[in-house]
């Protein structure tokens, strides 16, 4: 079910009412139940608020911003809403500038408790592409990803950085460390994640990736992934990639293999290959 009112106030400006729902929307196996979206104001001031409920799962936006010279910009200021996990906010206000050739978003920073924090900015020239995208997070409770997972259920904690830098000439640099800890079902099978840390780094020199993960059981993996290809937007032609294992559990796989097969016991050994 959708609604949609407009009313047009005749104080000076003209300035606009816009009140919009949606109910029982539904995608694949994601449903909203309600989507809500009002508009009121000119064109070079207005206020702008949404709220979307999916299940037991909400979020609230609110910004004002204005329109001039083919920019649109403003400031998002309430950005809030609550899961099965607890509530989230917007920490301060957040700046914002869209126009054809560029996109801006000073630091986003929202926080969930004590511990939770999840920071974004962008700063992107668009014709031609140039600039970079940031983010970071701490303490980021991963069990909010179940209600997107289909087959599956995560809990633990994780904290990063990566960064994106685009240059001139369609060169790209990438830099990034992400690590956490935590347990994952999928078919029936647990596997708990003691420790883990990935580490990223690439440019026009290259690109180096490596991966250590240690589970509960005294299962360890490491893995080394370079390519001296430079780095694009996509996997790399071609690189050199070593591992070395021990004691990791075989049931790992089985959520990726068919249904009807399973493999059971540890693996253990070196590989390498290009």
């Amino acid at each position: 079910a959708a609604s949609l009112t407009v009313r047009v106030d005749p104080d000076p400006g003209y300035p606009l009412h816009v009140a919009a729902s949606l109910r029982d929307v539904a995608y694949d196996s994601y449903k909203l139940n309600a989507v809500t979206l009002e508009a009121t104001g000119t064109l070079p001031n207005h206020t702008l608020s949404a709220t979307v409920h999916s299940g037991g799962s909400e979020a609230h936006v609110n910004l004002s911003a204005g329109y001039t010279a083919g920019v649109w910009k403003g400031e998002i200021n309430r950005l809030a809403g609550r899961d099965a996990n607890g509530p989230w906010n917007l920490i301060a206000p957040a700046a914002f500038s869209l126009s054809s050739g560029k996109i801006s978003l000073s630091p986003l920073a929202i926080s969930a408790g004590a511990a939770e924090r999840l920071e974004f900015a962008v700063d992107l020239d668009l014709n031609p592409l140039t600039g970079q995208v940031r983010a970071k997070w701490a303490g980021l409770n991963l069990a909010r990803a179940n209600s997107y997972l289909k087959d599956s259920q995560v809990t633990g904690s994780s904290h990063g950085t990566v960064r994106i830098d685009f240059l001139s000439g369609k060169r790209v640099a990438l830099a990034g460390n992400a690590g956490g800890s935590g347990t994952l079902i999928a078919q029936g099978n647990r596997i708990t994640v003691q420790r883990s840390q990935i580490t990223i780094d690439g440019n026009d020199q290259g690109l180096r990736a490596d991966v250590e993960l240690h589970t509960t059981d005294g299962g360890s993996l490491k893995g080394t992934f370079s390519s001296i290809v430079p780095l694009k937007l996509a996997v790399p032609e071609k690189g050199e990639l070593t591992t070395e294992m021990s004691g990791i559990e075989m049931t790992l796989l089985n959520p990726w293999l068919p249904r009807d097969t399973r493999l059971e016991g540890r693996i253990s050994g070196r590989a390498r290959g290009r």
